[in-house]
């Protein structure tokens, strides 16, 4: 243990190159670190900021007794020897009809139809996304 080891001795050179190789590895798993973390971040941020699509209420009408008596979004109702025939605009998907009261609701096209013709319902008519 007595040799003395000079600044540019063999041993130094190779304790410095395997410093400096240590510490290169370890910036660039850093810095790969950094990369895939900010990745994903953003990735998660652009996921938040999209609109999500949901259902959307297309119509409602309140329909007693042989009359409409409220209704939005649904237009040209008539009336024939069993049923009441409605026109419903907007409708471009799958449907859910949520229908209150008694009688019986189904589209055929556009057209809903509500029987019979003393029904008294509460009709939401939904368009589902999925």
């Amino acid at each position: 243990m007595d040799k003395k080891i000079l600044m540019c001795d063999s041993q130094s050179l190779t304790w410095c190159g395997r410093i400096s190789l240590l510490l290169t590895f370890c910036i660039v798993l850093c810095t790969m670190m950094f990369q895939i973390w900010s990745y994903y971040f953003s990735l998660v941020s652009q996921m938040d900021t999209l609109v999500v699509e949901s259902p959307k209420v297309a119509g409602i009408i309140h329909y007693c007794d042989g009359q409409v008596v409220t209704a939005w979004n649904v237009e040209d109702c008539t009336t024939n020897s069993s049923a009441i025939s409605c026109k419903s605009y907007g409708r471009d998907g799958r449907i859910f009809l949520d229908a209150n009261g008694f009688g019986n609701v189904s589209f055929v096209d556009d057209v809903m139809i509500i029987q019979p013709l003393d029904a008294c319902l509460k009709i939401m008519y939904w368009i589902l996304p999925w």
